[in-house]
């Protein structure tokens, strides 16, 4: 993946000023894990780039409401196996990368990143 060059014209804007925690160092910020917050995570990844992919509360959500990938959608999320023969290309993508991305997923985080989140673990929401 080549590096992305800076613009040769660029524009200014003025924000408001404002404040922040830093709660962690990365070199790539994917907001979103849909399909294509997942494929720019995973190439990035590949890339040798620490990445960090933030989604909604935590949860391996994937935002992908469509319903021909709901049955593997709910077999991902309930760690069942699931035959993508005679599936949609689309179907067959979204689990091969989650899959990819499963596999690069560091084992000293994987139990941080299964828990509930703290708003359904401590029955609010």
């Amino acid at each position: 993946m080549p590096p992305l060059k800076r613009p040769d014209v660029t524009n200014t804007i003025i924000l408001p000023p404002r404040h922040a925690i830093m709660a962690a160092e990365t070199d790539i910020l994917v907001v979103g894990g849909g399909p294509a917050g997942l494929g720019a995570a995973l190439g990035a990844a590949q890339a040798g780039a620490n990445v960090i992919v933030s989604e909604r509360y935590g949860q391996k959500a994937f935002n992908l409401h469509v319903d021909e990938r709901t049955p593997v959608m709910d077999a991902l999320f309930h760690g069942q196996p699931f035959d993508t023969t005679g599936r949609s290309e689309s179907v067959q993508n979204l689990l091969q990368r989650y899959q990819d991305v499963d596999a690069a997923f560091p084992d000293e985080l994987r139990a941080d990143a299964e828990a509930p989140p703290a708003h359904e673990a401590s029955g609010a929401g």
